[in-house]
């Protein structure tokens, strides 16, 4: 009886993160970059502070930061399993039971990192001037 194959966990790792983080970055990307009175009197007033928190801040330029963060980390999961894989099932070209080799699906987790972070990075420099 022939095993049924699984199904292609890598590229849908990618594809799922790729297309959740795209459309957030879109989103985030749109904000409006100006603080009401409110939240600009609740920001951290000391240099340590305005060091390690303004991260957590408000506005499209600290979200662009995060998308960012948050898409490397997930390239550096599926990263992590494809070599997981690599290590633990034997050094062959592709994952038991997908037809693409573990090489081709990290260069397009690689090349969907770069493709987002750019276009975010484009769109994010457009709204900026506008």
């Amino acid at each position: 009886m022939q095993e049924q194959a699984d199904p292609d966990i890598g590229m849908v790792y990618f594809i799922v993160s790729g297309i959740h983080w795209a459309a957030m970055g879109v989103l985030i990307n749109g904000e409006l970059g100006e603080m009401s009175l409110r939240v600009k009197r609740q920001l951290p007033q000391s240099l340590l502070g305005r060091a390690f928190l303004t991260w957590f801040n408000p506005g499209p330029a600290t979200g662009y930061m995060f998308i960012v963060a948050n898409l490397l980390a997930a390239t550096a999961v599926g990263g992590a399993f494809l070599w997981g894989d690599y290590l633990f099932r034997g050094g062959g070209a592709g994952v038991r039971g997908i037809s693409v080799p573990r090489s081709v699906v990290m260069a397009f987790g690689l090349l969907e990192l770069c493709y987002i972070v750019f276009y975010l990075g484009l769109a994010r420099l457009v709204i900026g001037l506008l």
